[in-house]
């Protein structure tokens, strides 16, 4: 990917003005993260990872046992990537009210905004978080941290900055921790690269490898998905006429009359159609349920409980798989997050491969969106399954945890990341920090991650491990309340 084009004479085109003030918006936020963490942020211009920015670091499809964990490696330091917490519906095309025949129900809150539940979850989630990387050693088991030794960021919206701020307030109560932001903008380019104007995309190459990933068209997506589609259709009976009109359907009509596309410009890619739709509709069903609404308010009754949903989320994972994960869109919307990740475990170390002192930073939080997890999730190869969650699903408050490991003897460092959600519950009680582990019995969904990651994001490459890759699913649980962590593989970044 290459830097987006400066402005050249007195009337740029409206592409190279986007790039040039979304360069500006980059620099600002360098400006405000430096100034909150006092470390300058490794952010720059949307390009692909470099072998020269990562220094060769190394991205395997692995996993370490807790038992070899504890005996061998020791915890440096830990990145936290975390979607907010529990949410109003957002503002969406076609607006909500024209792809469902009943009313939705009313919530406590403007649209988009984090919910005072969707507050609480996330700080019982912070709290969990306190008590976990407190038993690797890595935070004290009480009190606040040393200055420097935590720095959080969240993109600009409500729901980000509120997350962020309880899921510190849960892991140091007391303390008066809060997250920087980037103050009066509307867009971070950290987490909305596309958006910011510091990354184009090429609308038709987009479409083209979406396209490509299905076979050219979306008839044999639209086949095979044909139960979930009907599943979805009989929870919204859509669509409103004008719903028809725009898709080229004759009214009324249902999901199953409706055409799909790729549609959109350089900074705003999208999918539309009975897909896009169905995608929206079963994570508005998860957030009533998250959120707590009465059962006849969840779905209107006629898909109320995570096992009446699962056949519709997966429409919205689908959805996710084929425009947050494609490689070139993934990588367009990833790379600033993923250099930043990767950066600030490496600034961790110093040049002779030895940790710096304690005093450097020991836990930082990154809270955006959804759609920033499953980039990454594209641009490393990476998927995850929870026993409460489809594959590669991200709930609400779920987490990418980086945990730079540094060998005892050898001295060589390693990166476990794990990927960390709250069960769908609908109560709010402290979760027992119980942590119970159980081998899964199904086949790695990591494949050929050395492979994908050398097409993908060129830069990062991998070597074989002597540690036999496996899944572990492991929960912290107390009655209803659980949270689901998943281990996902190894990587040992930053060689001498």
């Amino acid at each position: 990917m290459t830097r987006a084009p400066q402005p050249t004479g007195k009337t740029p085109s409206n592409q190279s003005w986007r790039a040039a003030a979304g360069g500006q918006r980059l620099r600002e936020t360098e400006k405000q993260m430096r100034t909150a963490s006092g470390v300058k942020p490794d952010v720059g211009f949307c390009h692909l990872i470099s072998s020269r920015a990562l220094r060769a670091a190394i991205i395997a499809a692995v996993m370490i046992n807790d038992a070899a964990l504890a005996a061998d490696y020791e915890l440096v330091s830990a990145v936290i990537v975390s979607r907010h917490g529990v949410r109003s519906p957002t503002a969406v095309t076609p607006p909500l009210a024209s792809i469902a025949a009943d009313p939705w129900p009313s919530w406590p809150v403007p649209p988009g905004y984090l919910t005072p539940r969707g507050a609480e979850l996330a700080r019982l989630l912070g709290a969990y978080y306190r008590n976990y990387y407190a038993g690797q050693g890595l935070l004290p088991a009480q009190g606040c941290p040393q200055p420097g030794d935590v720095f959080a960021w969240a993109d600009v919206d409500q729901r980000t900055r509120m997350t962020a701020e309880s899921l510190l307030a849960g892991m140091f109560p007391g303390c008066g921790l809060k997250p920087g932001y980037r103050t009066g903008a509307k867009v971070d380019p950290l987490f909305h690269p596309t958006r910011a104007g510091v990354c184009r995309v090429d609308p038709g190459r987009a479409r083209q490898s979406v396209l490509d990933r299905i076979g050219g068209d979306f008839g044999t997506v639209l086949s095979t998905y044909q139960g979930e589609l009907a599943a979805m259709q009989a929870v919204l009976k859509c669509c409103a006429p004008a719903v028809c009109r725009a898709s080229g359907a004759a009214a009324p009509c249902t999901l199953g009359d409706l055409s799909t596309a790729v549609v959109g410009s350089d900074d705003r890619i999208r999918l539309s159609g009975p897909i896009a739709i169905g995608s929206t509709a079963a994570e508005i069903f998860l957030l009533e349920y998250a959120q707590g609404l009465p059962e006849r308010e969840v779905a209107w009754g006629r898909a109320s409980s995570p096992e009446a949903m699962r056949p519709l989320w997966r429409l919205h994972t689908l959805q996710f798989d084929l425009m947050q994960r494609t490689p070139y869109l993934a990588a367009r919307q990833g790379s600033p997050l993923v250099k930043r990740v990767l950066a600030t475990m490496r600034d961790a170390i110093d040049r002779n491969g030895n940790a710096r002192p304690p005093a450097r930073r020991k836990l930082t939080l990154l809270v955006g969106h959804d759609t920033n997890i499953s980039n990454i999730g594209g641009m490393l190869g990476m998927h995850w399954a929870l026993p409460s969650y489809l594959a590669d699903q991200t709930p609400p408050a779920g987490a990418l945890h980086f945990e730079l490991l540094r060998d005892r003897d050898s001295g060589s460092y390693a990166v476990r990341v794990s990927y960390i959600a709250q069960t769908p519950i609908r109560c709010v009680t402290p979760c027992s920090l119980t942590v119970r582990v159980r081998r899964s019995r199904q086949r790695p969904l990591l494949r050929d991650v050395r492979r994908k990651t050398a097409k993908h994001a060129p830069g990062l490459r991998s070597t074989r491990s002597r540690v036999r890759p496996s899944i572990t699913p492991v929960w912290a649980r107390n009655r209803r309340c659980r949270y689901d962590v998943v281990v996902l593989d190894l990587v040992q970044p930053l060689p001498a």
